[in-house]
This record gives C-alpha cells, structure tokens and sequence, in this order.
C-alpha cells in the first residue's frame, strides 16, 4: 500500500506554490460563476501578524490551500480556499480553524457566489450557517454570506 506524504506549511500569497494553487482557483471560479474571485482578496492586504495562509503539499507539489484574514479582534474572512483532492477542502478548512482560535478569533465567516453551489454545500456540511450579508457583500445580489462559531 503506498501513503501520500503530506505536509502542511505556513505560506504567503505571494509564493511561488500559492501563485500556482491561486491561479487554478481562479481559472476554476471563472468556469463556474464567471468571476476569477481575485478582485476580492489583495495580497498586499495580507499580514502575517494577523492573518494565515496555508498549503498543503502531496509528495511536495502544491495541492491545496487557504487563507484567513482580519475583519475585527474576534473575526476572521476565510478567503482563496481550494483543494486539487477530495478530502483535502475539509482539511485545509479545519487546519485555518484551528489557526484563527489560536489567534484568538472566535468567528468565521466568507462570501461566494450563490451559483457555487458545490463550495455553499461544503460550508454547509462543516458546520457553517447563512449570515447576514457583511462589508462589500451588501450591496450585491450575487453572494452569499455564511459563517461559524468557533469551539475554543
């Protein structure tokens, strides 16, 4: 039986393997809603004090990832979430909620597109519930805001 060897690291937006894990999600986005999402999250907005940025590598090449950024002392927007392997979503999902009660964050919560039905049903099955519509998301029709207490 042969085991995936899987790493988890701590990255920025910037590097080369998030570019390539990024620019397939917003190709995938584009195929789906017909926005890349990319308009939604600056990079230059990141900051590693306060916000996480996660990869997860299979045999060291890039198969998914996540972010989490500020909005206020208790909440975090999980952002740029995507994974190339089933199972992979939950995983990254649960790693950056695990890294935003570390930093002291006691909600979650994000935007998509309500035509991305697959990733509302993904949020849905982990525990996340439809929220008032927050910042940008308000003046739209187009998304759906969902979020998640955290167990601390």
């Amino acid at each position: 039986m042969i085991f995936e060897m899987e790493t988890v690291e701590r990255s920025h937006p910037q590097s080369p393997a998030a570019l390539a894990l990024l620019k397939e999600l917003n190709a995938t986005l584009y195929d789906i809603t017909g926005d890349d999402g990319s308009s939604s999250f600056a990079d230059s907005h990141f900051d590693s004090q306060t916000d996480v940025f996660l990869i997860i590598r299979l045999h060291q090449a890039p198969a998914a990832c996540g972010c989490f950024r500020r909005l206020d002392a208790s909440t975090c927007e999980l952002k740029r979430m995507y994974a190339k392997k089933k199972g992979l979503g939950t995983k990254i999902l649960l790693l950056l909620e695990e890294e935003a009660i570390k930093l002291g964050y006691t909600t979650v919560v994000l935007s998509t597109r309500k035509i991305n039905t697959h990733a509302i049903n993904f949020y849905l099955r982990n525990g996340y519930s439809k929220i008032e519509s927050y910042g940008k998301y308000k003046y739209t029709n187009l998304s759906i805001c969902l979020g998640k207490l955290l167990q601390t």
